[in-house]
């Protein structure tokens, strides 16, 4: 289980999270940051070929904390721009009331984690709870605290591991999708609230239904180019699939993670199970038939397994992989502003309840 580090660990800590964005292939950009203590001048790392910018603060903040600072859009000179999310180090790593989380594994390789929720002065606040339940791609995991209590947060990832900052973006990009989603539903609702128990998961069948997902900024009818481009492709395909199936068609949390997207059936179990990838290739298929394994695997009898993707692929490995699974397979195209999608009327679909 990870723990977090010592308090003499914290410094190396910071220092080896700034490192990782002072590669090569990492920009300088000067830009105004924008708080609601006011705006300041700051130094950004940019990673231009994901699309990811962090800022780290020289000098610890309010005697508590390391201010690390992140976003996707990095703008012009001298534009303000606003974190997506603060994943500030605390100095004390078991002071709980700063968001990010210092973690060491028992061979001595450093983590990053975050407890989760959205806070600060802008609007699209979400607390612990329903930030757990809106996530996709993260869950919430048990780490140890310097008195060997535990805590559930998210684990971003490993320092060093070669797809940290591609992790990071993840985190990042869901962030701003949860932010904007709370935005919305507050200009639609101005009373309604999001109240902060701060631990406490919602039980289970009573879910919020389904979210959609970010699909602004669309790829038209070309394939996806990059992570950005593969994020928004994905969400619209989930969303129009959501459209296509009907109410039913949720993507709440079941068995502490969130699936792309699932039809319910009797006793609010998962009747058909899907996975969407917006590309097909080896590595997204093999994501693919693992997550519809493990997000079944702790129903009986199982869901029935649904890979959406582009198109088939012809290796014969897979082909026998999806007959071992009992796995459907569905295709789709964009066609200009909608997403077509074949195979599905071949799927047996349940009865609403």
């Amino acid at each position: 289980m990870l723990r977090v580090i010592s308090p003499k660990q914290v410094i190396a800590f910071r220092d080896r999270l700034e490192r990782v964005f002072r590669s090569p292939e990492h920009e300088t950009c000067r830009r105004h940051l924008s708080t609601p203590g006011g705006a300041f001048d700051a130094n950004l790392r940019w990673n231009p070929a994901i699309g990811l910018w962090a800022h780290f603060a020289k000098e610890p903040f309010d005697r508590s904390r390391w201010l690390c600072w992140f976003g996707t859009t990095i703008g012009e000179l001298n534009e303000t721009l606003y974190p997506s999310i603060e994943i500030n180090l605390p100095l004390d790593p078991g002071y709980r009331q700063v968001a990010g989380r210092t973690l060491v594994d028992d061979d001595g390789q450093l983590f990053l984690g975050h407890k989760g929720g959205l806070g600060g002065g802008r609007g699209g606040q979400m607390s612990i709870r329903e930030f757990a339940e809106l996530i996709k791609g993260f869950v919430r995991e048990p780490i140890l605290l310097p008195d060997d209590r535990e805590e559930r947060v998210f684990v971003i990832g490993d320092l060093d591991a070669d797809d940290f900052q591609c992790r990071l973006l993840d985190y990042v990009r869901e962030c701003e999708r949860l932010r904007a989603f709370a935005k919305s539903r507050a200009a639609d609702d101005p009373d309604e609230t999001s109240v902060d128990d701060g631990e406490s998961q919602q039980e289970a069948g009573k879910d919020s239904g389904f979210t959609p997902e970010l699909d602004i900024d669309g790829t038209g009818s070309g394939g996806p180019t990059d992570r950005r481009s593969i994020r928004r492709l994905h969400g619209k395909v989930v969303n129009a699939l959501q459209r296509e199936l009907g109410s039913e068609a949720v993507n709440c949390m079941k068995f502490d993670m969130r699936p792309d997207l699932y039809l319910r059936g009797p006793g609010n179990k998962m009747e058909v199970l899907f996975e969407v990838k917006a590309s097909s290739n080896t590595q997204s298929w093999f994501t693919a038939l693992g997550q519809l394994v493990v997000y079944g695997a702790m129903q009986s009898p199982p869901p029935r397994r649904v890979l959406v993707c582009p198109a088939p692929l012809k290796n014969s490995n897979f082909r026998k992989a999806l007959e071992h699974l009992n796995i459907t397979l569905v295709t789709f195209e964009v066609k200009r502003s909608s997403v077509v999608f074949h195979g599905l009327d071949a799927i047996s679909l349940p009865v609403p309840v």
